[in-house]
């Protein structure tokens, strides 16, 4: 089975995800893609070499029954509309954060969702693994995150000698 996707934003995070989708990932494939810079929507359709239609606006592309899930990655104050947009869809929704820029938007998408038989949206969320959240994090558990520091900064060793061997 191929999961349709939608990509709805097509700026640098838009271009990196339909990348992953594309080219890293298997299952999926983008079947349209919106941006409030149409010709920036273009030229992703172009240079991914995507068999996608390019529609006008998040409404249009939504309303597409062929797709199967949506990547709302336009600038982050849009994400709310267009979620709660994609909850009316029997659509799943990977957004980028921030899920909304305020708590009363986040709110409204989370009783939205409560209201489906099932979950179906994933906020992209990577900072639990960034150096310096978890340094933060060590000055609560210190022992713990000390062992996650060495185990960081050993993947980091081997990576950085797997890229010399390479170039």
């Amino acid at each position: 089975m191929v999961v349709k996707v939608g990509v709805i934003g097509t700026g640098a995070m838009g271009r990196a995800h339909i990348d992953r989708l594309t080219n890293v990932l298997t299952g999926a494939e983008v079947v349209a893609v919106t941006d409030i810079d149409h010709e920036a929507a273009e030229a992703a359709v172009r240079d991914f070499h995507l068999n996608a239609k390019v529609y006008p606006d998040d409404t249009s592309l939504l309303q597409d029954p062929d797709i199967d899930a949506v990547f709302v990655v336009s600038f982050g104050g849009a994400h709310e509309a267009t979620v709660l947009k994609a909850l009316d869809t029997d659509k799943f929704i990977f957004t980028e954060k921030p899920l909304a820029t305020t708590l009363e938007g986040a709110k409204r998408i989370v009783d939205k969702e409560l209201t489906k038989s099932k979950k179906v949206i994933q906020v992209g969320f990577m900072r639990r693994y960034d150096q310096g959240i978890l340094t933060l994090k060590c000055t609560q558990t210190t022992l713990v995150c000390y062992k996650i520091q060495i185990l960081m900064q050993f993947s980091l060793l081997v990576l950085a000698g797997h890229m010399r061997r390479l170039s």
